[in-house]
């Protein structure tokens, strides 16, 4: 991708991040967040979420249908899961 539009969308994505409606303020209710997106959005989400250059965005392989969650904390992010296919080999008898 080209810097300024990369730049732009994570720009874009960090707005949306930060906004208050993603956050909860009873620690006892877990907020969760399905994000449904191609993969370049989702790899500059796991940078912003875990406070890493979005311009290491291309280190993170997402494959097509594939699940990543990152459980977000009050000042960073926790990568759980990434990249997982389980769901697809199940299907395909593999």
């Amino acid at each position: 991708w080209e810097n300024q539009a990369l730049m732009r969308m994570a720009a874009g994505l960090l707005g949306w991040v930060d906004d208050s409606s993603l956050i909860t303020h009873d620690s006892s209710l877990p907020r969760r967040v399905l994000v449904v997106a191609h993969g370049g959005p989702i790899r500059l989400l796991i940078c912003l979420l875990l406070r890493i250059s979005v311009e290491h965005h291309w280190a993170f392989r997402l494959d097509n249908a594939s699940l990543t969650v990152v459980e977000r904390g009050e000042d960073m992010g926790t990568l759980i899961l990434l990249n997982d296919r389980c769901h697809l080999e199940a299907q395909s008898g593999r």
